[in-house]
């Protein structure tokens, strides 16, 4: 489907009002946004904005249209999405810290004190640091509060090491997700220096599947604009954390 039937389709699936026309074209007007994204190849790291927000953009032009009821759908479209190019091109990015806790420890003197990952340095950081500046702050906030009391995962537990990176943003929660991807990666560099050995090992000893279950993403982001508490993110695999130790003498076994 091309992007002017997809305009049209879309359109066609609004009121008047601007609502969609019942639940039963909700799903189609959501699919229709989907190949209109993928067709002008418009997604949020063009602007270091969430797709969410780029979507809701795009969805809040679609019933525009239908509410004008114009004559030039396309016109009017092809308008709209140069506005929306425009303005998230031109708006102010703020760089955001944020920081995670990783069941790692590592004992290494060798490891690096910062990592460089695509245009990120993530850095560990002292565990007092963790504890008394970044998390009282966020135990402030309300969202954070509950959602922990409810987690089965301690954030000062002993089995973690402590993370920050810094990420330039229009909004936080596309700095939530881009660091989440810098983290995975890590988390796979982890994996591969733990347990995928250089040296010749049997397969039948190689602990693959045991890393890949015990090292887990952070199950929760803080994020930070200077020293002002903005937010978190929470991780959907929500399973306690196992300590995971990074050693010279567990690299050699």
């Amino acid at each position: 489907m091309n992007v002017k039937n997809a305009v049209f389709e879309a359109v066609n699936r609004v009121e008047e009002d601007g609502s969609i026309l019942g639940f039963a074209h909700m799903d189609d007007f959501e699919f229709l946004i989907d190949v209109l994204l993928d067709e002008l190849a418009i997604n949020g790291n063009q602007f270091g904005v969430s797709d969410d927000k780029v979507r809701r953009e795009v969805k809040t032009l679609l019933q525009t249209i239908a509410r004008n009821g114009s004559d030039d759908i396309i016109g009017e479209f092809k308008e709209g999405i140069g506005e929306i190019r425009k303005k998230f091109g031109s708006a102010k990015k703020t760089e955001y810290t944020i920081v995670f806790p990783l069941n790692v420890l590592i004992s290494d003197v060798s490891f690096p004190d910062i990592l460089t990952i695509r245009d990120v340095e993530i850095r560990q950081i002292r565990r007092e640091l963790w504890e008394n500046e970044y998390l009282p702050k966020a135990q402030e906030g309300r969202v954070f509060s509950d959602w922990i009391m409810k987690s089965e995962n301690d954030t000062t537990s002993d089995i973690y090491s402590y993370w920050a990176a810094e990420c330039e943003a229009v909004d936080l929660s596309y700095a939530f997700r881009y660091i989440d991807e810098i983290a995975r990666i890590l988390l796979g560099q982890l994996n591969f220096a733990l347990y995928y050995k250089k040296e010749s090992q049997k397969l039948n000893k190689t602990p693959w599947s045991s890393a890949r279950s015990d090292l887990r993403t952070p199950f929760v982001y803080l994020g930070f604009s200077g020293q002002e508490y903005k937010n978190c993110s929470f991780s959907t695999d929500t399973r306690p954390r196992q300590k995971v130790g990074f050693s010279p003498e567990k690299r050699r076994e």
